[in-house]
């Protein structure tokens, strides 16, 4: 179905255009509140909890409401927040509207992912649509932002964000499925579980051990460690590839420096992802789930270690590679999750996955700043190889439980 996805892939891309706005801005909003790196950074790091943090909060949400009326008002309020931020007038104001607007983004991905999972006429080229959908926001949005913030301030960048995000709510009401729609597809799929509805609920001991037991299925725990191991990449990765890429570069194009041109090869680089989301998509399709997402996460591990020790366009090369393989495991792995979830609670599942991946990997910031800062860039990509090895390990038991089960 087209209009499904095409209406969560409006969302999606606008969510993450949002997610990295602020992060493009530092340099301006630091120059105008006259604070530093650590502070800003701060901000940022708050931000990207609670962009995490709310997912869980949002899979009970979005199956108690709906995923059309939690994404509807998780853009609503956005807009209205991206206009708290654009009109700041301290420190401490801005600190609070930067929160709300990580917050209310991070209601997306539960309700938007298991959409797309569940209404997609084919779930891993649905979702890889999807995928690709947030990769040109990540990517685009810091030149745009920059853009509005070098010509018009800072704050004219999230005016920029309320407009953009206003058309988001209104395409994605026009083209949203009903939740009677997704409905009537869980059926179809045999994945519906009715709820009874009642003013006093019963305490059931059977149900709630049954409940634990499917939450912790094997291959669901396995899933649990590759998110947050592919999380924790993720967000290492995308904080230090623009300066890995200024400090190891090593060479001029058209007599710029490496400082100069890090920022624009690191928008061109992430837009590689598209291809990697697309190959991912159409394998999540074509073969064993696990067996594709195994595949590539063992191209993530050399890939970072050549990242760690290459300079020049080799290295341009290697993280090319590295976006490719890391973006394209992402359709990949939300099909695993869409099948393994436990039924009728598709988007609790989307919840915890996105609150482990975007929340509890966030620490990722924290502890790779460390590491280049105690040791240098290199090291992060030295770390990053180890959670790609983690992954890899898990992946590999998850595809082995698989073809037993399958025999």
């Amino acid at each position: 179905m087209k209009r499904p996805v095409f209406s969560a892939m409006i969302a999606h891309g606008t969510v993450h255009t949002i997610e990295v706005t602020f992060a493009a801005v530092l340099f301006y909003v630091g120059q105008e509140f006259n604070i530093g790196l650590t502070a800003l950074g701060s901000l940022a790091t708050a931000g990207t909890i609670l962009f995490g943090g709310t997912a869980i909060l949002a899979g009970f949400l979005s199956d108690k409401f709906g995923e059309k009326r939690l994404i509807s008002f998780a853009l609503l309020a956005a807009a209205v927040c991206s206009l708290f931020v654009a009109f700041s007038p301290n420190l401490y104001f801005l600190s609070f509207s930067l929160l709300l607007l990580g917050g209310f983004i991070g209601l997306y991905h539960p309700p938007g992912t298991a959409m797309v999972a569940i209404m997609a006429k084919n779930r891993g080229n649905g979702l890889a649509k999807h995928g690709i959908a947030g990769n040109i926001g990540l990517a685009l949005s810091p030149s745009i932002a920059v853009f509005f913030a070098a010509s018009f301030g800072w704050r004219s960048a999230y005016g920029f964000v309320f407009f953009i995000t206003i058309i988001a709510f209104l395409i994605f009401q026009k083209y949203a499925p009903s939740r009677q729609e997704v409905i009537e597809k869980e059926k179809l799929l045999g994945i519906y579980s009715e709820k009874i509805q009642s003013d006093k609920k019963k305490f059931d001991a059977g149900k709630l051990i049954q409940s634990l037991k499917d939450w912790s299925e094997p291959r669901l725990l396995l899933i649990y460690i590759t998110i947050i191991a592919n999380g924790f990449i993720y967000r290492g990765a995308l904080t230090f590839f623009a300066l890995h890429i200024k400090d190891n570069l090593g060479i001029e194009i058209f007599s710029y420096n490496s400082s100069v041109i890090a920022g624009s090869l690191t928008t061109l680089l992430l837009l590689t992802g598209i291809f990697g989301q697309f190959f991912g998509g159409y394998l999540a399709d074509k073969m064993n789930t696990a067996k594709a997402a195994l595949l590539f996460n063992v191209i993530l591990v050399p890939s970072c270690i050549l990242i760690g020790v290459s300079s020049g366009w080799t290295l341009v090369t290697i993280i090319a590679i590295f976006v490719i393989f890391n973006w394209g495991q992402q359709p990949i792995a939300n099909s695993l999750m869409a099948s393994f979830a436990p039924k009728g609670a598709i988007g609790k599942a989307f919840g915890l996955q996105f609150f482990l991946g975007f929340g509890i990997a966030s620490v990722a910031g924290t502890i790779c700043g460390y590491f280049a800062e105690t040791y240098d860039t290199q090291a992060v990509f030295f770390l990053l190889a180890i959670m790609a090895s983690i992954s890899t390990v898990a992946f590999f038991f998850i595809w082995r439980m698989a073809i037993n089960k399958n025999n």
